[in-house]
C-alpha cells in the first residue's frame, strides 16, 4: 500500500498526503525539513526579556512539530494497512 491509496479511500485527506508526499517520499523535501529543523532548533531569540521569546521560538517549532506528526500519522497508517 501507498500513500496515494490511503488518500483514495479516505484514510488520510489530500493534505496529509501532500506533506507526505513532499517531506519524506522526495529526498530534496526530507533533507530540507532536516535542515530547516535544525536551524529553527539551534536558533536563539533576539532577547529574553519576557516569554516573547520563547512564544516565538514555540511558535516556530510547532510548525515542524505537526509536519512530523503527520508523517508519523500516515506512516503508522501505511503499516497498518500493509496487513489488510
Amino acid at each position: 500500500m501507498e500513500a496515494i491509496d490511503l488518500l483514495e479511500e479516505g484514510k488520510i485527506d489530500r493534505s496529509e498526503y501532500h506533506t507526505y508526499l513532499l517531506f519524506e517520499e522526495i529526498d530534496h523535501g526530507r533533507e530540507y525539513l532536516r535542515r530547516m529543523f535544525e536551524a529553527v532548533c539551534m536558533e536563539e531569540p533576539d532577547n529574553y526579556s519576557s516569554e516573547a521569546p520563547f512564544a516565538w521560538q514555540d511558535g516556530r517549532r510547532s510548525v515542524f512539530r505537526d509536519i512530523k506528526r503527520c508523517i508519523n500519522e500516515v506512516q503508522i497508517k501505511l503499516n497498518i494497512y500493509e496487513g489488510n
